[in-house]
């Protein structure tokens, strides 16, 4: 019953998104700040309340989510391009660590925490994700941003392929 609420959930958002190109980069600002929201509350949100990271996890996705979504819908170039990018890498590490393993994301966290001490052991694994997640954006932007610029040039010059 759970796939196919998700199967027709997606299809449902996928012809809004077809439908309102507004709410189209709304989605994609929102997706990247989601995204950023559980990389954050991984790396270092967890420690601003130990007791319940949970509570900071939904506090840093909404804060974040919502702050990118309107970001993209008022700046759309560029944010667009960041936010993009940023999804792209997060799945990529997100696929790689499934595959691979040993990767936290901010909704396990609970199985990483130590009940005594009200410390979390992060495998070390993290941060060389975290890294793989930071270069393969810091790529997918310049790509992206140097593609677009090309095109655009090439069109204002009056180049039509």
């Amino acid at each position: 019953m759970s796939w196919t609420c998700f199967f027709l959930g997606g299809i449902l958002l996928c012809l809004m998104v077809l439908w309102n190109d507004t709410f189209a980069r709304f989605v994609i600002g929102l997706t990247a700040g989601l995204l950023l929201g559980f990389g954050c509350n991984t790396t270092f949100g967890f420690r601003i309340h130990p007791d319940h990271p949970e509570m900071t996890l939904v506090t840093l996705l909404v804060v974040l989510g919502a702050m990118s979504g309107f970001l993209t819908v008022k700046k759309p170039y560029w944010s667009i391009i960041i936010s993009t990018s940023w999804i792209g890498a997060n799945t990529m590490a997100w696929g790689l660590g499934y595959f691979v393993g040993q990767y936290p994301n901010g909704a396990s966290l609970s199985k990483f925490r130590d009940p005594e001490s009200h410390h979390y052991a992060i495998p070390s694994a993290w941060w060389g994700y975290l890294a793989g997640t930071v270069v393969c954006f810091l790529l997918g932007t310049l790509l992206q941003h140097y593609a677009n610029d090309n095109y655009h040039f090439s069109h204002a010059r009056g180049d039509h392929y």
